[in-house]
C-alpha cells in the first residue's frame, strides 16, 4: 500500500473523530441527549449471573479497591442486575461469589465512576462513565 495513501487516510480519521460538533445543527439542535447538570451521584450498575447452583448470589460493593474492604454495599442477589446511586468521582469494586460443584468461585471487578462533560454547541453535556461492574461468571 501507498504511503501516502495511507497518511491521507490516517489524518482524514484524526480530523473526522476530533471534529464531532462539526457536524451538529446548532441551531435546532434540541439537547434530548444531553444532561446540562452536573452529577455529583451515578447509578452504579452491578451484572451477575442467577442460575440454578447460583439463585441467590452475595454480592459486595466497596469504595476503592476490594482489598481495601472499605464496604459501600453487602447483599444477597436473586436478581442478574443491580442498580445502585453513588457519588461519582470515586473508585468502587465488586465482589460476587459462586459455587461451582465443591468450589467457591469469587468474582471481581473495579472501576473509576467518573463524569465527563463535552461541549455541544452553546451547551456543556455531562455523562457518568466507568459506573459498569461485571461480575458474571465466565463461561
Amino acid at each position: 500500500m501507498n504511503r501516502a495513501y495511507l497518511w491521507s487516510v490516517v489524518v482524514f480519521f484524526i480530523l473526522f473523530v476530533s471534529c464531532d460538533n462539526m457536524f451538529v445543527d446548532c441551531e435546532n439542535y434540541d439537547y434530548y441527549d444531553c444532561d446540562q447538570n452536573e452529577p455529583t451521584q451515578g447509578e452504579l450498575s452491578v451484572e451477575l449471573t442467577i442460575n440454578s447452583e447460583n439463585p441467590a448470589v452475595p454480592v459486595v460493593i466497596y469504595l476503592g479497591n476490594f482489598e481495601e474492604r472499605d464496604t459501600v454495599l453487602d447483599t444477597i442477589l436473586t436478581t442478574s442486575e443491580l442498580k445502585y446511586n453513588l457519588d461519582v468521582d470515586h473508585r468502587y469494586s465488586a465482589t460476587a461469589t459462586y459455587h461451582s460443584g465443591d468450589k467457591t468461585i469469587v468474582a471481581v471487578d473495579g472501576d473509576d465512576m467518573e463524569k465527563k462533560s463535552s461541549k455541544v454547541c452553546s451547551a456543556t453535556c455531562w455523562k457518568v462513565k466507568g459506573n459498569i461492574l461485571d461480575i458474571r461468571l465466565k463461561n
